[in-house]
């Protein structure tokens, strides 16, 4: 144990951004690996919420979703501005080219969920806007896969394999991953 702390205690004083669809365990997994890291916890969308002081549905309803991405890319300078932090970010960061240029400095870890796997996890969740009046949530979430996957690879360092393992096997798998001795710049 002492050895795995030593090993936490080397890894970079930059930050750790979790991408990957609505669904994926970003928010859960974020605050117990940065409880393992002794790193701050950030939710990107509860920052929007919070900032906005709207829901995230609220926001994309009146604001619309041109809105949130600006609010979302704001949010994210603002987080990778500092360091120590597991960051959660939105499912839909990726789509910026300059949100990408942040994540590729950070060490950006892409937890990967089959479509069939984030529908049963999110449900028809009516506070999912993206998901509002699909016919199948199942279909709808693979589109967004097939769109976004390439732009989570495309930013990410690590892969992680997200389903059929509990929050806590994640962070475990993560903490063997990730790298020692890093330091990625800061923005």
């Amino acid at each position: 144990m002492a050895n795995n702390r030593q090993r936490h205690d080397a890894i970079t004083t930059g930050n750790i951004c979790l991408v990957g669809l609505m669904g994926s365990g970003k928010s859960t997994v974020g605050p117990l690996l940065a409880d393992k890291l002794d790193f701050t916890s950030v939710d990107l969308d509860a920052h929007i919420s919070s900032s906005l002081k709207r829901s995230i549905r609220e926001i994309f309803e009146e604001q619309g979703e041109e809105r949130f991405r600006a609010e979302e890319s704001r949010q994210l300078r603002l987080a990778c501005a500092n360091g120590k932090q597991v960051i959660a970010c939105g499912g839909g960061v990726v789509l910026s080219p300059e949100n990408r240029g942040f994540l590729r400095r950070q060490t950006t870890v892409y937890l990967k969920v089959s479509p069939e796997v984030l529908a049963q996890r999110v449900g028809a969740a009516k506070d999912r806007p993206l998901l509002a009046g699909a016919a199948s949530p199942v279909q709808r979430l693979a589109t967004l896969l097939k769109e976004r996957e390439p732009l989570y690879l495309d930013c990410a360092r690590i892969t992680v394999l997200a389903e059929g393992k509990g929050p806590h096997v994640i962070v475990d798998d993560l903490l063997t991953r990730l790298p020692a001795h890093e330091s990625p710049e800061t923005p």
